[in-house]
């Protein structure tokens, strides 16, 4: 139906009801490379977020980011980069220079910062989306959660009495973002993926069909009592 206005789609899963929406949005998703990440925000999320009836305009998301952080006491962003084992921000200029003058005119100081406002404005680490303080932060966060939780799907049955048998382990590992795709398709025999789901198009990764080879499929034989 052509370009859709973000903000008129929060809170809102009507079009999830239509027939082939599931299909033509991951479709659509396989051609369409991501923005970077940076510090320039859609109008969709610092105006119009959850606009309530009779409203001009919503919230900023951007804003109630930063106010969580501190809210819930989060340490400054210089605080988690010493953390790390790296230097802090020790000027504005370290930021930039036009970036450093906007932050100039914000905060008192570099110790000042935000953790949210720092870790949006660091370049990505090679091969990923945001920079490294965050990149350091989110993988601390999956470990955590895998180790904490003994019911992970991978923990055999010394920690998880409805563990999966190795067999079925490996089958589960076999499975891609593509077969995932193809599995959920509303006409899988219609619905063409990229092999490699979360790269880009190129030579070495085409759309197949959901039924050629290079998809996995879930062999349940292995469930099987």
């Amino acid at each position: 139906d052509g370009p859709v206005d973000t903000w008129r789609t929060f809170l809102d899963p009507t079009r999830f009801r239509e027939r082939s929406f599931y299909d033509d949005l991951f479709g659509a998703l396989q051609y369409q490379p991501m923005q970077s990440v940076d510090e320039l925000f859609s109008t969709s999320l610092t105006r119009f977020l959850n606009v309530k009836p009779g409203k001009q305009y919503g919230v900023d998301l951007a804003a109630i980011n930063i106010q969580r952080g501190r809210d819930h006491a989060v340490r400054p962003y210089n605080d988690y980069r010493r953390l790390g084992g790296k230097a802090g921000a020790y000027s504005f200029e370290d930021f930039g220079i036009e970036l450093g003058h906007k932050l100039r005119s914000l905060y008192s100081h570099p110790d000042d910062v935000d953790l949210y406002v720092g870790g949006i404005l660091e370049p990505p680490v090679e091969g990923g989306v945001v920079g490294e303080t965050f990149a350091e932060l989110i993988a601390d966060q999956f470990s955590k959660f895998q180790r904490g939780d003994r019911y992970f799907y991978s923990n055999g049955p010394e920690t998880n009495p409805g563990h999966f048998t190795v067999q079925q382990l490996k089958e589960i590992q076999r499975v891609t973002m593509a077969s995932l795709i193809c599995a959920n398709a509303g006409d899988p025999h219609r619905m063409r993926v990229l092999p490699d789901a979360f790269g880009l198009l190129h030579d070495g990764n085409r759309p197949v069909d959901c039924t050629a080879h290079e998809i996995p499929r879930l062999d349940l034989s292995w469930w099987r009592d």
